[in-house]
């Protein structure tokens, strides 16, 4: 399932990545860039109910997700991925995930976290997007409205994860 809120993507994948899934992401991303020219955040969601996820992802998922972080460069300020839970389960999808970012390489900060409110704290620490400078013209106002709390980022992305369930 694929959200927005503010100035964040919200991507909740219930049942492993698959290429249809990722089709539509990128799509979703390319109208967040154009939403939001001056970059706007990337939160990836795997919740813990979800768990008929499979650990082992194929080369196909592997290169387009390397693919989209690629395309996503210069538009994503700052991505985090929570894949919550705990137990070896958790650890090895964070661990397989830290793998495809390292091939990647994306030149914005990634993390991967254990929880939804992990990420959502962690995002709401990372600096805004370039609007909030007066070079791009930008209002106060327009810097306001993409500013948010960890609270209401977490709000508004458990809110997603029900609608998705």
């Amino acid at each position: 399932m694929l959200a927005s809120w503010r100035c964040v993507s919200l991507n909740i994948w219930r049942r492993g990545m698959d290429p249809p899934g990722l089709r539509v992401a990128r799509v979703h991303l390319q109208q967040m860039r154009s939403r939001y020219p001056q970059g706007y955040f990337s939160m990836v969601l795997f919740p813990e109910q979800g768990r008929d996820i499979k650990i082992e992802i194929a080369e196909s998922i592997r290169t387009d997700v390397t693919q989209i972080v690629r395309e996503s460069e210069g538009a994503v300020r700052a991505s985090a991925i929570a894949i919550e839970g705990g137990g070896f389960f958790a650890a090895a999808m964070r661990t397989a995930g830290s793998g495809i970012t390292l091939v990647a390489r994306p030149a914005y900060p990634v993390k991967f976290l254990d929880s939804v409110e992990a990420a959502c704290a962690w995002l709401a620490t990372q600096p805004l997007p370039s609007s909030a400078s007066s070079a791009s013209g930008a209002s106060s106002a327009s810097a306001a409205a993409l500013r948010f709390t960890a609270q209401e980022l977490t709000a508004a992305a458990r809110a997603a994860v029900a609608v998705a369930s």
